[in-house]
């Protein structure tokens, strides 16, 4: 049985994960959940079978040439994965597909396990524990032929199979060129890894990928396995995907001593909440090697916080120590802020770029909420939502919510960016260092800022 994981084409670069998806701009993660699929296929089907990865973002292919590429591999068995932002060219040309090749489908996603009836096209559709019903089914005698494995998937998911963060002990790179991807701004190669899946926090506005209130940790061992690996492939630099890669400090303290006896050293990247930065972790990932963190902070508006179920203590001055202490440990920071409008207006872009002006921080960037179904914010703003089911499927906010969108997007941008000099310096630095990942930003960012943009949705 040949098998086909696809990463579905788009007409911009973007990253896809199970629980988001954004603009890729000047970098490119990989697919990781359907590389893990394809892993998980290779170590647990009880039969081999032909696996066949395919990144359609990656290889630059567009809808037409990936429809002859799949023509020409002639699959047996797709599997794909929708994301929360696209889904609806996405769905599109699954059934393009579907109508061009006799082949069975198998859908992972947010969205499409939320209305299932909605994509009856897919012969089967998964939810958050994919990768349990996948390694079952893989596992059965019976699910040997396409057909097969289709009823074996559509049997298992039906089951209440727990979440097995460790149902494979590294993810099998040879799957995709690992020249493909990078991260932003960090020189030779990088892997992209996740030492633990889902987030134990509660914003109101997110998309929980395994558990709406727990985290999964795989097991250390498996974790300095796969590090070691990376180092003697040759591996600089390690993004960590997890939504909090400071959760769990005793893991760090783990790693850091592997790499004290093995002689390791990797340039790490990654995501955490400002409440899970003090001085102890900080050191640690000085130590560690840690070269950029991205914090979400979204928002210093207390009613905004309350809104996120993110209650942050962010005074000003505790917030400087902290950004202070990323500093003298050589670690760049970068913010979010999520842009309510709901609650909040330009005032607040104001208040919340004199916040930022006294930080030494030289990124951040600005986005405007997006209202997913299944969300506390979703249902908690209903009355304020213009809403279409799949498969026409659109959720945003009402438009007079967004009537200055992008006014208030290059207000930002221009007065983070160009009226602080220190981080205007450092744009130049990067254009200069970086220079062909500096070309794209710039022409991708003019043109969402200043073009029209038929694939924004939260905007009219």
């Amino acid at each position: 049985m040949k098998i086909l994981v696809l990463n579905l084409p788009y007409r911009r670069q973007i990253v896809r994960k199970y629980a988001c998806s954004y603009h890729a701009n000047g970098f490119l993660y990989p697919p990781l959940e359907l590389i893990r699929v394809c892993t998980i296929i290779n170590e647990k089907a009880v039969k081999k079978h032909t696996i066949i990865f395919l990144d359609a973002i990656a290889e630059h292919l567009s809808y037409s040439s990936c429809r002859k590429t799949i023509h020409r591999l002639s699959p047996d068995v797709l599997i794909t994965l929708f994301s929360v932002d696209f889904i609806n060219e996405e769905y599109e040309f699954l059934i393009s597909l579907k109508n061009d090749n006799p082949l069975k489908t198998v859908v992972i996603g947010y969205l499409p396990a939320l209305y299932r009836d909605k994509y009856s096209e897919a012969d089967a559709v998964l939810g958050n524990n994919f990768e349990a019903v996948i390694g079952k089914a893989c596992a059965s005698y019976e699910c040997n032929s396409p057909s097969g494995l289709i009823s074996g998937i559509n049997r298992f998911k039906t089951e209440n199979l727990p979440f097995d963060p460790d149902i494979i002990m590294k993810t099998d790179f040879s799957f995709y060129r690992e020249n493909a991807y990078s991260e932003l701004f960090a020189a030779g190669k990088t892997a992209f890894t996740y030492f633990s899946f889902g987030c134990p926090f509660k914003c109101t506005f997110c998309i929980k990928t395994y558990n709406f209130s727990q985290v999964y940790f795989r097991s250390t061992e498996n974790i300095l396995s796969e590090l070691e690996f990376y180092w003697k492939a040759g591996i600089k630099n390690i993004r960590i995907l997890d939504d909090n890669c400071t959760l769990n400090k005793e893991l760090l303290l783990e790693i850091l001593d592997f790499q004290k006896r093995k002689n390791i050293r990797f340039n790490y990247y990654g995501l955490t909440r400002i409440d899970l930065l003090d001085e102890e972790r900080i050191e640690l990932l000085k130590k560690l090697g840690f070269k950029n963190i991205l914090i979400g902070i979204e928002t210093i508006n207390k009613e905004t916080q309350n809104a996120y179920h993110k209650v942050l203590d962010i005074d000003p001055e505790k917030a400087m120590q902290k950004f202070r202490l990323l500093k003298n440990a050589k670690v760049e920071a970068g913010i979010f802020i999520l842009f309510n409008p709901i609650t909040e207006t330009r005032n607040d872009i104001h208040k919340t770029l004199k916040f930022l002006k006294k930080l030494p921080v030289h990124f951040a960037s600005i986005s405007y909420i997006t209202p997913y179904p299944g969300t506390e914010y979703f249902t908690g703003n209903s009355d304020r939502i213009e809403f279409s089911e799949p498969p026409e499927y659109f959720s945003r906010l009402k438009p007079h919510f967004n009537d200055h969108i992008r006014q208030n997007e290059l207000l930002f941008m221009f007065s983070f960016y160009f009226l602080k000099p220190q981080n205007l310096i450092y744009l130049i630095s990067r254009f200069i260092r970086f220079p062909r990942q500096s070309a794209i930003i710039l022409f991708n960012s003019v043109k969402f800022l200043f073009m029209n943009d038929s694939g924004r949705h939260d905007y009219y």
